[in-house]
């Protein structure tokens, strides 16, 4: 994954991609934390980029938001257990994205 314009490292980049997956579901960092086995101060240490994210945070954050691990590297596509088929799509958080008329 290219780390996106603005970003210092690897850790920041997924810490904005959780940060907004947690915004659009509105889920604070309350609520999330104690479902990823982690305390509220480490996990907004993880979302601004101060603390590294490990393999087993990103199994948890993804499975706890319903997305893939790969999505939080940049992936444009997240399949998603409760789609219709077992595994809709979601579209990439940094698209600008039109309603169609």
């Amino acid at each position: 994954m290219a780390i996106p314009a603005g970003h210092e490292s690897i850790d920041m980049a997924i810490g904005e991609r959780v940060h907004q997956l947690m915004w659009r579901q509105r889920v604070s960092q309350t609520a999330l934390a104690p479902r990823i086995g982690m305390q509220q101060a480490s996990l907004s240490r993880k979302l601004r980029g101060e603390r590294p994210w490990f393999a087993e945070d990103l199994i948890a954050v993804a499975g706890a938001l319903g997305v893939s691990v790969g999505f939080l590297f940049g992936e444009e596509m997240s399949p998603r257990q409760d789609g219709p088929d077992g595994g809709s799509t979601l579209p990439r958080l940094d698209s600008n994205q039109q309603p169609s008329d």
